[in-house]
């Protein structure tokens, strides 16, 4: 099942691994149908992936899932999570690689990363480990609504002291541990943000920028996060720790 679907992945893939050196790797597929999970591992050298194992879900997912995270029925072993309808359509991919991203982030840096933050010490100290979805951050706070706003308009112009003042704001306005969850998922998601935006212009298809639309929630921080990563680095983060310090200490 899902031969030719799998398969294409790594079509996609020759078409647009020179985009960055994330790109070039294949992660573990989890197809959820229900309540079961259908495990595929890749097989590089074969360009194709295997059916690993199926398992029933301990967890409920929801419908249309697109996530990356390790997963208890696999051995906590990272994998893109995903419902089928994935499959259907290019951008589908896109997404696929979007969840790859996080899967190198967590291969490479994520947990050393997070032990820095008080934010992620403190939430796991509550066993709250769904943070990243549901930390309390003040979206609606003017202060800040005023500062972000300033801080995208001055990205838009390229304005490096523009862009310093309203992060300077922002720090003023914020907690430490709500300035820290801003910027965790600014690096987190706007990396994959960023690559994902690149992959859908490479295939001709339109960019994602959605987030920016009020009332504002967490996505905000994916498109804000993929405009800063791209003033930083003019296209090419490849230092991920070096890049989380840049977007924590500009």
């Amino acid at each position: 099942m899902y031969a030719a679907e799998l398969k294409k992945v790594f079509e996609v893939q020759r078409k647009i691994s020179d985009i960055h050196p994330i790109l070039k790797r294949t992660y573990p597929i989890v197809v959820v149908k229900g309540d079961e999970l259908w495990i595929f591992e890749p097989e590089e050298s074969k360009q194709t992936y295997k059916l690993a194992k199926t398992a029933k879900s301990k967890t409920p997912l929801p419908e249309g899932i697109r996530a990356a995270f390790p997963v208890e029925e696999y051995d906590y072993k990272m994998a893109c999570v995903v419902s089928d309808d994935v499959f259907e359509s290019l951008r589908g991919y896109a997404l696929i690689f979007h969840e790859f991203v996080h899967c190198y982030q967590f291969e490479c840096c994520e947990l050393e990363l997070k032990k820095s933050l008080e934010v992620f010490l403190e939430e796991q100290a509550k066993g709250n480990y769904s943070w990243e979805l549901n930390y309390p951050f003040p979206y609606e706070k003017g202060e800040f609504q005023r500062a972000y706003a300033e801080f995208l308009s001055a990205l838009e112009r390229g304005d490096a002291e523009g862009v310093k003042k309203s992060r300077r704001e922002l720090r003023e306005h914020l907690t430490k541990k709500e300035y820290e969850y801003m910027v965790w998922q600014e690096w987190k998601e706007g990396l994959a943000r960023f690559i994902e935006n690149r992959i859908l212009r490479r295939l001709g298809l339109p960019e994602n920028h959605y987030g920016l639309e009020k009332p504002w929630d967490r996505t905000l921080f994916y498109e804000g996060g993929a405009r800063f990563i791209e003033f930083l680095t003019g296209g090419s983060p490849t230092d991920l720790r070096g890049l989380f310090k840049s977007m924590m200490e500009f």
